[in-house]
């Protein structure tokens, strides 16, 4: 059960950035991976069994730390520009 929560939130990330990279172009410069994060929400959408448990925690550990640290990043400054 606590997979596939973690799974279907990186599917929610995955297409809130599609999302907002649709109607705020501008941001792309922001977010230089968003291709790739992208493209695992699709994977997890539509090949879920390509992926092993590896590959999810590696991105857990790794990239999910320095993403969340962007989005705040990204808040702060609407936040203070508002």
């Amino acid at each position: 059960m606590r997979k596939s929560a973690v799974e279907r939130q990186f599917i929610l990330i995955g297409e809130a950035l599609n999302q907002m990279l649709i109607h705020f172009p501008q941001e792309k410069e922001h977010y230089p991976y968003a291709p790739r994060i992208i493209a695992f929400r699709n994977r997890l959408t539509h090949a879920y069994r390509t992926l092993s448990d590896d590959i999810i925690w590696g991105i857990i550990k790794k990239s999910l730390p320095i993403f969340c640290k962007k989005v705040n990043q990204l808040c702060d400054h609407y936040e203070e520009n508002r």
